[in-house]
């Protein structure tokens, strides 16, 4: 989870100081490649954090 958090936060950065298109959607590949990473880490960590009434609730702002 740490390896897509820092390639996400990484590509995000440099997404927003590059001026030529091709290099700008390389970066938004990575950040779609990182993201891949990071949302399953997290939909486990909220079902092991959260008891079964509020998970419902915990997932709505995972959403939001």
């Amino acid at each position: 989870m740490s390896i897509g958090l820092l390639l996400f936060c990484l590509s995000s950065f440099l997404s927003g100081f590059l001026h030529h298109w091709y290099f700008f959607l390389v970066c938004q590949s990575f950040q779609a490649v990182a993201d891949s990473m990071i949302v399953p880490a997290q939909v486990v960590l909220i079902r092991k954090s959260f008891p079964q009434d509020k998970m419902g609730w915990a997932f709505v702002l995972f959403s939001i």
